[in-house]
């Protein structure tokens, strides 16, 4: 089940971005602002009480483009189609807000993400070199959100 992310969710995201990422992990108080605060949208995908991946998206007013800021899916429900279910919900979600674009920035490292981004129609659009806290460069990948006539 995909659902909206509560604060009591916030423990079990931790623990995802701790098995997720050894850099630029999101604290409690970064998921606490962002949940509450924030012009964000977190969804997690839940199945019998365990969750096993989140996405948040990020939007700015005055623009019709929407940020992918974190992507995760704990490392023991990989392979079971979770990624794929946060990826496209999150881009129904933008869509509803009325983005015409999703971006985002991944690890130049990060190859099963960028070969779902790239498999489900994202265009990469450049490198950003020492993006992230251990200087690994990013890759950064748009989508058009809606269908060119």
């Amino acid at each position: 089940m995909i659902r909206s992310a509560k604060l009591k969710d916030i423990d079990r995201l931790l623990e995802i971005e701790q098995d997720c990422f050894r850099t630029d992990q999101l604290s409690r108080r970064n998921f606490h602002y962002l949940l509450t605060k924030a012009n964000a949208q977190t969804i997690v995908d839940e199945v019998n009480g365990a969750i096993r991946g989140y996405a948040m998206l990020l939007f700015r007013r005055g623009t019709a483009t929407a940020r992918l800021y974190s992507f995760a899916t704990a490392t023991k429900f990989r392979r079971q189609g979770v990624a794929i279910k946060l990826l496209t919900t999150v881009e129904e979600k933008a869509k509803a807000c009325h983005c015409l674009l999703l971006r985002l920035e991944t690890r130049s490292d990060n190859l099963p993400m960028q070969q779902l981004v790239t498999e489900n129609g994202y265009k990469k659009l450049g490198v950003v070199a020492d993006y992230y806290q251990d200087a690994m460069d990013a890759i950064r990948f748009e989508k058009c959100l809606v269908a060119e006539e």
